[in-house]
């Protein structure tokens, strides 16, 4: 069956006089102008080569959305331990490399920048992980039990969320983890 819905457009129309907002600010400015600052119900999909930088975004706009916006964030970091979130997140705050070996480490000061973090912070344990369908599942039943607690969803990286799958198989489950988080961010807004 195709979707042979259309709108009305009086309620469109009443619904349109609504000026849009503009969103809060990102860590970037640039960024923040270009997109009139992010919304709860944004999908940011970043893509870039291996070692460009895109996990290193994420912790950075995590980190802010935590501290200056105090929204909560469950975080689903395919590539990463859970311990590794927790020194990536902190060094953002603390401007260190705790996840480098042989880094200068205070232990208080550490502490301080986890606490900042922790009341806006749910992690995903993917040490657990199984097959991609069953992550993608166990993923999307969390945000829905937490979905009046949360405020954004971040994954990196779908890709890695896809491993073990054929290229085929691969494209096509990509693609319908993006529709899903499409709808959960309707349903959630998160």
């Amino acid at each position: 069956p195709s979707n042979s819905k259309v709108v009305d457009l009086e309620t469109t129309f009443i619904e349109a006089l609504t000026p849009p907002e503009r969103g809060v600010d990102y860590p970037w400015p640039s960024l923040t102008n270009t997109m009139y600052g992010q919304r709860k119900t944004d999908l940011l999909a970043w893509g870039g080569g291996t070692g460009l930088g895109k996990t290193k975004c994420m912790y950075e706009l995590v980190t802010h959305n935590i501290v200056q916006h105090k929204w909560v964030n469950f975080c689903v970091m395919m590539e990463a331990l859970p311990t590794e979130v927790i020194h990536n997140l902190a060094g953002v705050l603390d401007d260190t490399t705790y996840w480098v070996p042989n880094t200068p480490f205070n232990k208080e000061r550490f502490r301080h920048s986890f606490d900042r973090l922790k009341g806006g912070l749910v992690l995903w344990d993917n040490t657990q992980a199984t097959d991609p369908y069953s992550n993608w599942k166990g993923i999307k039943n969390r945000v829905d039990e937490m979905s009046d607690e949360i405020d954004t969803l971040t994954i990196d990286n779908i890709t890695t969320l896809a491993e073990g799958l054929p290229p085929t198989e691969k494209n096509d489950f990509i693609g319908t983890v993006a529709s899903e988080c499409i709808q959960l961010i309707s349903k959630f807004k998160i």
